[in-house]
């Protein structure tokens, strides 16, 4: 990429250095100038106000008027033989011309107010404009006026000069102010670069290089990215040239750096990075951070996009040691960035839900599940997520048996929806634009900020969406950190993971028993609203089960909803977990669960949530009043 001038530096201070040469030069040139004509003024000056004293000699020193004013024409002849000057007379206090180097002076009148102020007051006049016949300035010469006093008589002596002889005085010290001050700009500037300019230059050329490149990869960093990708929108909209992006992860890259170690794990993102400058020639590839790659292809479509991705991920299973890559893909004509990367992102979420080592096409996306979101919609949960615009209310979990508050369920949804239909479809859409780990952890913290207000001996239920939990940059012991940092510690907290996710099961599953060895107590919520809670169930160790409001609310009329009630039942005494009841809005319904058996043993749903028992709201508006015993 050709660096643009406001990268070089070195240039930067040449012109600065330029600019105060420059200035330097003019003031000197402007202060020189200035100070060698008032030299010079001055020094004329006291020649011919010597001149005068001289004509006051020779006329005091006379025998008679006539004598002193032939003396005094003497003086004035030598005078005025001076190259630069031009005339010379003596004046009396009528304004007479009484002495003169030319004869036919002799005679004249001079009426200019400075040499009759010269005669009456003895005041001396450098420089003074010469006049051209009356009233009109002479600019081709100027006068010096001398008072003289001589015999009892106040004369006045003018001295006039040609004004070249002054600005040739001047005009060849500013000539070699001007060709000094070039050569010094010549030679500071030759001096700059020899003594350091190339250096610095190099330098800072090389830090701005750095600054956007990956310090393991050399790909260029997510700064650069979006700087090119932004670039490449431009010429997409200039050209109407299609634009693809494909973005790439490492699959089960954290299950590889346990396995094989970090050292590992870093040469197989240096080999991806590899592949990605094996591509096309106008392709560029960026590692955007862990194992999250980006490869910009302009001029590529949707087919030839996916034709050579495809021939990256063949090379990526001969190359990366056993690893595999998943790509997505979305190319665009006149594209729009932020819905280009937002598609490919999606893409990438779809590839890893087809279990991974495969590349996905945003177009192939089923539209009526992924797709069919307005643009509107989209803008508002970004909105939502670049103002943290959520606010947290929290909502009790009863004990049924102790008949008391277990807990208390952070609940958080947006301020304002922006058009959306309730909190439900911002999660949702966050979810599909593969934003939702950003609306999770600013909820998280709203939820943790409000749990201050927490009751001594109640638990706190924390939703954590599974999409969250499979992404590399998610860790369980920064979680812990975020509680403790909260006031809380990992055991007073129960992290609610959905069993209704398209996240990968094991991924999953994984990184609960992370979590679980932080500290933090583990729930599986939603259970029975999809096909997935059995067989988390079965492979994750939870403490609490919630059963989903849907069936909870059908057991006591459909035999189905009953018989799946009954089924999590025995699942969940089996693992030994504690039961939640969701969606209690009427006594019935609670008469009904207080004492259901399985099999003839005893009641098996430990506690109860929903309106009945306490509806959301902040931490300090709760009363929680005893729950009332079971009828006899």
């Amino acid at each position: 990429m050709k660096p643009r001038l406001r990268d070089r530096l070195g240039l930067r201070l040449a012109f600065v250095l330029l600019v105060t040469l420059i200035g330097v030069g003019a003031l000197q040139y402007v202060l020189v100038s200035g100070r060698l004509q008032d030299d010079l003024v001055a020094a004329e000056s006291a020649t011919h106000a010597a001149d005068a004293r001289s004509i006051e000699r020779a006329m005091r020193e006379s025998e008679g008027r006539a004598d002193a004013l032939g003396e005094a024409t003497e003086l004035l002849v030598a005078i005025q033989s001076r190259p630069y000057v031009t005339e010379a007379v003596l004046v009396d206090w009528h304004g007479r011309v009484v002495a003169a180097a030319e004869p036919d002076e002799l005679g004249d009148t001079e009426d200019e107010p400075q040499i009759m102020q010269a005669v009456r007051d003895r005041r001396t006049f450098d420089a003074v404009d010469a006049f051209e016949g009356e009233g009109e300035v002479d600019d081709q010469s100027y006068s010096y006026i001398a008072p003289v006093y001589a015999r009892h008589h106040n004369y006045a002596l003018e001295i006039e000069q040609d004004r070249i002889h002054l600005a040739g005085n001047v005009g060849g010290v500013r000539t070699r102010t001007l060709v000094a001050l070039g050569l010094s700009l010549l030679l500071g500037l030759v001096l700059f670069h020899l003594l350091g300019g190339r250096q610095v230059d190099r330098l800072y050329r090389l830090a701005l290089d750095r600054a956007r490149r990956d310090g393991l990869t050399d790909l260029g960093n997510h700064r650069a990215f979006d700087e090119e990708l932004a670039a490449a929108v431009a010429s997409a909209h200039r050209s109407g040239a299609p634009l693809a992006l494909a973005v790439f992860d490492v699959d089960d890259f954290k299950f590889l750096n346990d396995e094989h170690g970090h050292r590992h794990g870093d040469d197989v993102l240096v080999r991806v990075a590899g592949l990605l400058r094996a591509a096309r020639a106008s392709d560029r590839g960026f590692r955007l951070g862990g194992d999250e790659f980006v490869l910009l292809m302009p001029g590529a479509d949707a087919a030839s996009a996916v034709a050579a991705i495809s021939r990256l991920l063949d090379a990526a299973r001969s190359s990366l040691g056993g690893a595999t890559l998943s790509a997505g893909i979305c190319a665009a004509t006149s594209p729009d960035g932020d819905e280009l990367w937002e598609q490919a992102d999606r893409a990438l979420n779809e590839a890893k839900r087809r279990g991974g080592d495969c590349v996905v096409d945003a177009g192939w996306i089923n539209p009526s599940k992924d797709s069919a979101v307005p643009m509107s919609k989209v803008r508002a949960v970004r909105s939502i997520i670049a103002d943290a615009d959520v606010e947290v209310v929290f909502q009790p979990i009863w004990d049924l048996d102790g008949r008391y508050v277990l807990s208390y369920e952070a609940l958080a949804r947006p301020r304002t929806l922006h058009g959306l239909d309730g909190p439900g479809e911002a999660f949702a859409i966050a979810d599909r634009i593969g934003r939702a780990h950003e609306l999770d952890a600013i909820c998280r913290a709203a939820a943790l900020d409000g749990a201050s207000a927490l009751p001594s001996g109640a638990l706190l239920f924390l939703n954590v969406a599974p999409g969250t939990l499979a992404r590399e940059d998610f860790a369980a012991d920064a979680l812990a950190a975020e509680v403790v940092a909260a006031g809380l510690r990992p055991r007073d907290v129960v992290l609610e993971i959905t069993e209704r996710s398209e996240a990968r099961l094991d991924t999953v599953v994984a990184e609960m028993e992370r979590l679980a060895e932080a500290g933090f107590q583990l729930a599986l919520d939603d259970v029975g609203a999809g096909n997935a809670g059995l067989e988390m169930l079965r492979s994750a160790a939870v403490d609490y089960v919630k059963i989903d409001r849907s069936i909870v609310q059908a057991a006591p009329t459909d035999p189905r909803a009953r018989a799946v009630l009954h089924g999590i039942l025995v699942f969940a005494r089996g693992v030994d977990a504690y039961v939640i009841a969701e969606g209690i809005e009427a006594e019935p319904l609670l008469d009904f669960l207080r004492s259901p058996v399985v099999d003839g043993t005893a009641p098996s749903i430990h506690g109860a949530q929903g309106f009945l028992l306490g509806r959301p709201k902040p931490l300090a508006a709760q009363d929680p009043s005893p729950l009332a015993p079971a009828p006899a």
